[in-house]
């Protein structure tokens, strides 16, 4: 009866293991564009690749053909630094954020991982949100 249990408990075992590494080979409908070559006019939403893979600044530069609202998130441990910039002025993103973004100006968006080793891929969410800008704030 021993054996009987034992054989049941490798094969629930290995069963467990097929169906927790099944990969989902599934494409998601969300275009992801990489942070290596500037992006303009991008949908109402989508994601920002980065490579993180060594220490240091990665750079996406964004710019939008109309004012907007726009919710911008990491897509991955909290623990990799996301900034937003202007030029001029900057506002960190600690998980997510929501930012009034201006027509034809450049957005530096900026993710760092000084810290940790064990990342290479990060993504940086942006959904356009259907609130009014001129009276939202804050901008950048």
């Amino acid at each position: 009866m021993k054996n009987v249990n034992l054989l049941f408990v490798k094969i629930f075992f290995v069963l467990f293991l097929f169906v927790s590494c099944n990969n989902n080979d599934e494409v998601s409908d969300v275009p992801s564009y990489s942070y290596t070559t500037p992006i303009v006019n991008p949908p109402a939403v989508f994601n920002v690749f980065f490579n993180i893979s060594g220490t240091g600044d990665r750079t996406a530069e964004v710019s939008f053909d109309q004012n907007g609202v726009w919710r911008i998130e990491k897509l991955g441990d909290n623990r990799v630094n996301l900034t937003v910039s202007s030029g001029t002025d900057l506002i960190s993103i600690f998980s997510i954020d929501t930012i009034g973004l201006q027509a034809n100006s450049p957005y530096f968006v900026i993710v760092n991982n000084n810290n940790y080793n064990e990342f290479n891929n990060f993504y940086v969410g942006f959904t356009k949100l259907d609130l009014d800008y001129g009276t939202f704030e804050p901008k950048l």
